[in-house]
């Protein structure tokens, strides 16, 4: 065994200095993880790395992106075409509806041409029925572009009523190709969509004077009736033409009513309107067109009155 002498220098050995702690390198260096902004690819697989815009979901809603705008457009595209058949669908089952109506209480109540069933409030629902006939014609007269072709939907309309409506929107509403679908298919189905220029709304005075006048008549015919023979819900009223006519009135009132929701701005004032629209039938059909009438300066196209604020504004008509 080696005795080291004491008075001998002391060997040099190299000295490991301590390795400096998490918190001595924290103010030194500054660490990122790399390892975690960077993609993780499968082994085997080309390392591309994403668009700009799919790397998160803040950038993808923020960032110009070619595929999130082709996206959005193909998201606005099936959702137009869904309402397009939906509205398809609805118009065309309210037409075999009324027709089947038809059909099946002239086979069991006969002809509706007799003078027993002109009741004084049969005579009221029938006045009632044509004011609202009179709003859709003046809507199929602007829609087409021909005299002819007017002429002869509206004596449909006087003849067969609401199963001419439901016709005439759908065959309006297969007219609509997947080309148009970047709109909405009511704008499309409200619109006339020739090359007629736009007519100026140079009848604004004749359209509130005449439908001010009907509405007042109207209000006073259901005011009479209701003074000479009473309020109209009893058992005795209910004869199988008065069903099949109140059935054909309020499908045109459904119809009417498209146009008011596609028209307000707020769903509260679309409720309301709806509600007065079932109670008090063509009275609020003319007074909700003379309100709008009022909102129409002599220099807006017609398409003003048709639809709302949000596309009014924002589609331009076929010159």
């Amino acid at each position: 065994v080696s005795i080291r002498d004491p008075l001998a220098s002391p060997s040099r050995k190299r000295r490991r200095r301590a390795r400096p702690t998490w918190p001595h390198l924290r103010h030194r260096f500054r660490l990122t993880d790399v390892s975690a902004s960077r993609p993780q690819y499968p082994p085997g697989r080309l390392a591309i790395p994403p668009p700009t815009c799919l790397s998160s979901p803040q950038l993808f809603h923020q960032t110009p992106c070619p595929l999130r705008l082709a996206l959005s457009s193909l998201r606005a595209n099936m959702a137009a075409l869904g309402t397009l058949v939906v509205y398809r669908t609805v118009f065309a089952a309210l037409g075999c509806l009324m027709v089947g109506t038809l059909v099946y209480t002239c086979i069991t109540d006969g002809s509706p041409f007799r003078a027993e069933l002109l009741t004084p409030w049969m005579v009221t629902t029938l006045i009632d029925f044509y004011v609202n006939m009179a709003a859709i014609s003046t809507w199929v007269v602007y829609k087409e572009g021909n005299w002819i072709s007017s002429i002869f939907w509206v004596v449909l309309l006087i003849c067969l009523g609401s199963a001419t409506t439901c016709a005439y929107i759908v065959s309006k509403l297969f007219e609509i190709t997947s080309s148009g679908l970047s709109q909405n298919p009511l704008d499309l189905l409200l619109l006339r969509q020739d090359n007629l220029p736009e007519r100026k709304c140079s009848f604004v005075v004749i359209g509130r004077t005449i439908f001010s006048i009907l509405g007042i008549l109207m209000a006073a015919l259901v005011t009479y009736t209701v003074i000479t023979d009473g309020l109209p819900f009893r058992k005795d009223l209910l004869t199988p033409w008065m069903a099949a006519t109140l059935i054909d009135f309020y499908i045109n009132i459904f119809a009417i009513s498209v146009w008011v929701v596609h028209r307000e701005s707020t769903w509260i004032s679309a409720v309301i309107w709806i509600c007065l629209l079932i109670c008090f039938g063509s009275i609020t059909t003319c007074g909700y067109i003379v309100v709008q009438l009022l909102q129409v300066s002599y220099q807006d196209p017609v398409y003003h009155l048709l639809l709302n604020s949000h596309s009014k504004y924002g589609i331009a008509p076929l010159q």
